[in-house]
């Protein structure tokens, strides 16, 4: 049975990157630009999911995440946050108060440093999602990481 799912991302061309992933899968994909937006979408749409951004102009992706959680309605859905800007400060955040289950992130192959960065994060290398993102009139690939809350460790200080 497909799901509804909101994704809340001021990027038009990342709603749209995962809104046809997910209406490959006969997903139905509502959009927000920001969490204000999701919100007051929220008012008069159910969803099975949220998929939401971090860093996004007058509602960020965490405090409507903390909004979501604080109302009866939706502490039951589940969130995804899926952001390339993750960091060990998100992710301590994201995997304490909030709960959350996973972290992924990804960056373009041809960025390699980004990748470092995730590592660097806590983040496990997962895998490459090839020729996934038109970008450029050419087709990109993504390198994907993730970390679980179960086997997330906070990286320790640089020596």
């Amino acid at each position: 049975m497909p799901a509804t799912i909101l994704i809340v991302d001021d990027s038009a061309t990342m709603r749209a990157l995962v809104r046809t992933a997910l209406e490959a899968d006969a997903h139905v994909a509502v959009e927000a630009v920001n969490g204000a937006a999701a919100l007051a979408m929220l008012a008069h749409t159910a969803v099975d999911l949220v998929i939401t951004d971090v860093l996004m102009p007058e509602m960020d992706g965490l405090s409507l995440t903390r909004a979501l959680r604080a109302d009866a309605r939706f502490r039951a859905v589940p969130i995804l946050v899926l952001t390339t800007e993750a960091t060990t400060a998100v992710m301590q955040y994201g995997f304490g108060p909030l709960g959350l289950n996973r972290i992924h992130a990804y960056h373009f192959k041809r960025n390699p440093a980004s990748g470092r960065v995730l590592q660097k994060s806590g983040l496990a290398y997962e895998g490459r999602l090839r020729k996934h993102v038109l970008k450029d009139d050419r087709f990109e690939d993504l390198e994907i990481y993730g970390a679980l809350s179960t086997e997330w460790v906070k990286p320790g200080p640089r020596r």
